[in-house]
């Protein structure tokens, strides 16, 4: 019980910190203790969970960077054509996502039991909202 307080002290602190000055290194470091305390991952697991979660998410951001709307256009100054291309990659990325998210869950089967599994695919968004709600905390 004490490890857990003072895991959850090292945590706000740290969060504390990050948002006083934004880096991406140190929201990486929250998030690896937040995702393996939330998963409840064993050290064999942590370490093998990792490197795979790490090739998924450097794919993911990939996909995400490559079918963003071209910078600089608003959407009322775009031709129908380009709108509708725009459109199609859209729906293209979600089916890239859809394939890159099975392929990686694929791998991560072999590294977690099913439990666990299950909790990764709401603990993305959950540490989303744990980070909007400490950035709103430190803007107060």
């Amino acid at each position: 019980m004490k490890s857990l307080l003072t895991y959850i002290l090292i945590l706000i602190s740290t969060v504390s910190v990050t948002f006083a000055q934004p880096n991406y290194s140190k929201i990486k470091e929250i998030k690896v203790a937040y995702f393996t305390e939330k998963l409840e991952l064993t050290p064999s697991e942590s370490e093998k969970f990792w490197k795979i979660y790490n090739q998924y998410e450097t794919e993911r951001y990939a996909l995400k960077k490559a079918s963003k709307k071209p910078e600089g256009q608003k959407i009322s100054e775009m031709t129908d054509a380009e709108l509708y291309q725009w459109i199609d990659s859209s729906l293209d990325k979600k089916e890239k996502e859809a394939a890159l998210q099975k392929k990686y869950f694929v791998e991560f089967k072999k590294v977690l039991p099913a439990k666990k599994l299950v909790k990764l695919i709401n603990i993305e968004e959950q540490f989303r909202q744990f980070l909007f709600k400490q950035a709103q905390q430190k803007k107060k």
